[in-house]
């Protein structure tokens, strides 16, 4: 009988995923409006540097899947990435919020080589640490709750990051700092205690794979071809990826224009942003015990499908009623959060189940191509999508030199906040459910 997780080792674990969401709404929540508003760029360079860095990480992804399936290290196959990762992450996250003023070819060049970098350095981390989790147990109950734990601190990064990033520019900039450094030093305190938490998680990945001793496997890469073909030929991956699109569109036109939204819509001050950030941390931590408790009583896909119905709806309605007050915006912040945390919550665990099947079917352990796969995908299209924004942003009239946008700007970003993010929960909520019917009747 396999041997359950304590609660320590899934604290150990669940830790990392601090570092990981720490970085990733560092950057796709606040590095669009910093390229717009501090660096002074217009939205069409900015959405350039940011889709062109993400995809060269996407492809990236595809690599770092099949090496660390191949166990190219004697260490281990997953510790020895995330080790590698940690300081080139941190060194990284804080080169990109420094405010370069030159000419527009210097800082295409500056940013998209150091924002590439960051996100290379941050698949490094991310893609060996969710896939691990497949194989720290075969139990599909303790693969929800190690993706609970780290839902949790999940949540508590989003708290971090959200709240205190604003907070930290405020004191900064209230301290005589200008506006350009106080950006680039609440990127440092943000990105401190990431690494301090990633490391953790590392050293716990580490001292397990050092007593499971797997043996050496030895893999051409030529078949890095076939692996990704096979893993696409499944049909359930299909619908993972079906559902995987369509939500990073609803996350990435929600996160990366509510500063926007905040800023131009509801004009809020800094303690105003601050409190909206508040409640979908808050809101995160608070959802994720009754997510896994409903995974555990109806099923994971069920339980996904039915949170992706309700923040659809919640956010309808509360966009038709038309969302002008602060108490408004966090009613429809608390509501999207619904849908956001059992994603990141429950989206992995249905990924380990087509690992599952794939050994089955191939006698092949290839959760990190899986995985890889599935976040590649993902990144790619929060490139395409930022990039879409901005090029509505643009078209809308956006102008970042004025301090109130035009009729047509608001309402292009009311639309881009609310409607769009509607459109593909009830989407994302369709592709499983058509999971559903084909695979668990």
């Amino acid at each position: 009988m396999e041997k359950l997780l304590s609660t320590k080792d899934k604290i150990c674990y669940g830790i990392g995923a601090f570092g990981d969401t720490a970085m990733f709404n560092l950057l796709t929540v606040y590095l669009l409006f910093f390229f717009t508003d501090v660096v002074g760029m217009g939205p069409i360079q900015a959405g350039n540097i940011l889709s062109v860095s993400i995809l060269v990480s996407s492809v990236y992804l595809i690599f770092i899947g099949y090496l660390s399936d191949a166990r190219p290290f004697k260490d281990g196959f997953r510790a020895p990435f995330l080790r590698i990762s940690l300081l080139p992450t941190f060194v990284f996250s804080v080169m990109v919020f420094y405010a370069l003023k030159t000419g527009h070819t210097t800082q295409y060049i500056y940013y998209i080589t150091v924002n590439s970098l960051l996100w290379v350095s941050h698949a490094t981390y991310t893609m060996p640490h969710t896939a691990a989790a497949g194989e720290l147990s075969g139990s599909t109950e303790e693969r929800i709750s190690l993706r609970s734990y780290s839902r949790f601190f999940m949540g508590f990064a989003n708290l971090f990051v959200l709240v205190f990033f604003i907070k930290a520019i405020e004191f900064f900039e209230m301290s005589g700092a200008v506006t350009e450094n106080a950006w680039l030093f609440s990127a440092a305190c943000v990105s401190a205690p990431a690494l301090v938490c990633s490391t953790i998680s590392w050293r716990f990945i580490r001292s397990r794979e050092a007593h499971a001793a797997p043996a050496a496997e030895t893999r051409r890469l030529g078949n890095i071809v076939k692996d990704h073909l096979e893993v696409l030929m499944l049909k359930p991956m299909r619908y993972v990826l079906v559902v995987t699109m369509f939500f990073s569109a609803s996350n990435t036109f929600f996160f990366a224009v509510m500063i926007y939204f905040l800023e131009y819509n509801m004009g809020a001050d800094a303690s105003g942003k601050a409190g909206i950030f508040l409640i979908i941390s808050i809101g995160g931590i608070i959802v994720t015990p009754l997510v896994s408790r409903a995974a555990h009583k109806i099923g994971n896909e069920e339980a996904l499908t039915s949170f992706y119905i309700v923040a659809g709806l919640g956010m309808l309605i509360l966009g038709l009623l038309g969302v002008n007050s602060i108490f408004l915006l966090g009613a429809l912040a608390a509501v999207f959060t619904i849908g956001m945390s059992s994603h990141w919550q429950l989206i992995f665990t249905l990924m380990y189940s087509v690992g599952d099947y794939n050994v089955k079917l191939h006698g092949k352990n290839r959760q990190g191509v899986i995985v890889a796969l599935t976040s590649s995908l993902y990144r790619l299209l929060t490139a395409v999508y930022t990039k879409i924004l901005s090029f509505v942003l643009f078209t809308v009239g956006y102008d970042s030199l004025l301090t109130q946008q035009s009729s047509l700007t608001l309402k292009g970003i009311e639309i881009m906040f609310i409607f769009i993010p509607v459109l593909f929960l009830f989407l994302s909520a369709a592709s499983l459910f058509a999971y559903i019917r084909k695979y668990k009747r």
